[in-house]
């Protein structure tokens, strides 16, 4: 029996030329091992820069070639950067986490193109109250300035970054066992999931400060990450007790067991999936591995899907992804990412669905994310819940697929005649054919049979 098949069975990941390759530059990559190890949004790639300690560098989506001074270069921790993460809503803030426990939030302005840029030169602001080494940064989606950070101090934290104020604080050892490796917020911001270091996720209501159910996720000792998969169910990576990488997807109202278990065969690196809610496609690639397993996960059917892999022999460091506004639609791309080489190169590797049609094809390409606020960091700390803003990316003058009318398949006059004629039984479908030779009048042919008798002797002579 075969098993089930995704519609997205064919897709295609496919490396950016080599020019238009970045290269040049010498990262200093102590990322916490959960981490993606870059961030990435519409226009930048953040990464952290070569000593001094605390600085990252900005690369332009648009730069090719060798990376200089040419670069937003942001000098602003004093110990080294763990985590980076890029606001979703604002092109030109992001966040990072040191060592010392400080959170930097940067907004670069559109003049300031070029050169070391500091706190006087940029608009910074310092969150402080973490005591020990920053983890995962996370920003919520769709409440504007709303920021969660984790730590080693075992404390997950909500900040105001508009007022620079800490506004949720979650700490009780009951609720944080051991050090945080990954968290998410779900698309309606009602729920928060944290995955941690002693194999547990738990899923929290953060404004109300309280853990709702917890479970014991991948038996493995590698760094958990989860993701959400819509408004109730959320999936997670890990390891499971031999070492072989496993994807699971998980209802949020019920932890008991998982909906289904996906496994990914063995590698050493920790993965970090990229999740496009648009189609379910999720990537996995894995630090240290060059190769990609793609998946479609589906929540109405409860399953995980291999859909295809990416083959590539250099190891990835970092990974991250465009937003779906990013993608060039009219080539069926349906995600885009930057991956970091070991010989600190970026390059962009582009997923496409092959389709022969150049229409849009608008059951790939459904409403998607605007990158937009729904709603202020007061309204989502008073309790609301508002669903992200959704947008078409359909080109304007071009025609979807779905409103083309397909060709009608002409059907023979005698062809449907014959299917709508009354069955008849065996009887009558041999008189039927009896009836039908007799018209005929073909005479039965006579059998005649030569003997060897009937041979004359002369024949037989040469």
């Amino acid at each position: 029996m075969f098993g089930a098949r995704s519609k997205y069975q064919n897709i295609l990941g496919t490396v950016n030329k080599k020019e238009n390759h970045r290269f040049g530059f010498d990262p200093i990559i102590s990322i916490v091992d959960s981490s993606n190890g870059i961030g990435v949004n519409g226009s930048y790639t953040i990464l952290p820069w070569k000593p001094p300690a605390g600085r990252v560098i900005l690369i332009g989506h648009n730069h090719y070639g060798r990376v200089g001074v040419e670069n937003p270069i942001l000098d602003i921790h004093s110990s080294t950067i763990t985590d980076i993460s890029a606001n979703p809503h604002n092109d030109n803030i992001f966040a990072t986490g040191a060592e010392d426990g400080d959170i930097k939030v940067f907004k670069i302005d559109a003049q300031d193109n070029f050169g070391v840029l500091n706190k006087e030169e940029g608009s910074m602001i310092t969150l402080t109250g973490h005591s020990r080494r920053v983890t995962p940064l996370f920003w919520h989606n769709s409440a504007a300035n709303t920021l969660f950070s984790s730590s080693t101090d075992l404390t997950i934290r909500g900040w105001d970054v508009e007022k620079g104020k800490e506004s949720i604080l979650l700490k009780d050892a009951e609720k944080i066992s051991d050090i945080v490796t990954s968290f998410g917020i779900n698309p309606n911001g009602s729920l928060l999931t944290i995955a941690s270091k002693n194999k547990t996720i738990s899923v929290a209501d953060i404004r109300s400060n309280q853990i709702s159910a917890n479970t014991l996720a991948h038996e493995g000792a590698k760094a958990m990450n989860v993701f959400w998969v819509g408004d109730n169910f959320f999936s997670s990576t890990g390891y499971n007790a031999t070492m072989t990488r496993e994807i699971k997807l998980w209802d949020a109202r019920n932890l008991t067991q998982s909906v289904t278990t996906f496994g990914l065969g063995t590698g050493a690196g920790t993965l970090m999936p990229i999740y496009d809610e648009d189609t379910g496609i999720v990537l996995l690639p894995a630090r240290g591995d060059g190769n990609i397993k793609i998946c479609d996960i589906s929540t109405s059917k409860g399953s995980i899907i291999e859909c295809a892999a990416f083959q590539s022999a250099i190891p990835t460091v970092g990974v991250g992804a465009l937003p779906k506004r990013s993608c060039d639609v009219m080539s069926n791309e349906i995600m885009r990412i930057v991956k970091l080489t070991p010989d600190n190169v970026l390059c962009n590797i582009s997923f496409t669905i092959p389709r022969k049609s150049t229409n849009f094809q608008d059951d790939i390409f459904v409403p998607t994310w605007d990158g937009k606020a729904s709603m202020s960091h007061e309204q989502w700390m008073k309790g609301e819940n508002v669903q992200i803003n959704k947008i078409s990316l359909q080109p304007e003058g071009v025609i979807a697929e779905s409103s083309v009318e397909k060709p009608k398949v002409e059907v023979k006059q005698q062809a449907a005649a014959a299917s709508k004629a009354p069955q008849r039984t065996e009887k009558e479908a041999l008189a039927h054919f009896q009836n039908m030779i007799s018209k005929f009048n073909v005479p039965e042919p006579t059998a005649q049979v030569t003997t060897q008798s009937d041979t004359k002797d002369d024949e037989w002579d040469d």
